[in-house]
């Protein structure tokens, strides 16, 4: 694998978007932006995402949706993670439901997100092996 994530973020809110973009792009990960559910559709065929970063307060297609969208049982899926406004112990619940693995509640821990994708990358080079 390459040294480094591609990582779909999908917000739509342009000051929080551009925010997390830079963070993931310091902690050397390919990051591209996505503002709406299926802007983040279309990228997930083109990019080809190792993670997902996923709002679920979403125009039109909230984020739940394109996750079950993400998780098709024909595609080799991202690690979806929920970045949201949404804290409740039924918001967590719905995203499991959906397939999101993780649910982070924004502000999230900057170094959190570190963490959590610098795991994901040592696994996935492991399963390179």
């Amino acid at each position: 694998m390459a040294s480094q994530l591609r990582v779909l973020l999908v917000e739509d809110q342009e000051d929080c978007a551009v925010t997390t973009a830079d963070l993931v792009s310091l902690y050397g990960h390919d990051v591209e932006i996505a503002s709406n559910g299926s802007e983040a559709l279309r990228m997930v065929e083109a990019y080809d995402p190792h993670v997902v970063v996923l709002d679920l307060g979403l125009p039109g297609m909230d984020g739940h949706a394109v996750a079950k969208n993400i998780k098709q049982p024909s595609r080799v899926c991202p690690v979806l993670i929920a970045l949201t406004g949404h804290a409740t112990s039924e918001d967590r619940r719905k995203s499991a439901e959906a397939g999101i693995a993780i649910h982070l509640v924004k502000p999230a821990d900057p170094r959190q997100l570190e963490a959590i994708l610098k795991g994901l990358k040592e696994v996935a080079s492991e399963m390179a092996l």
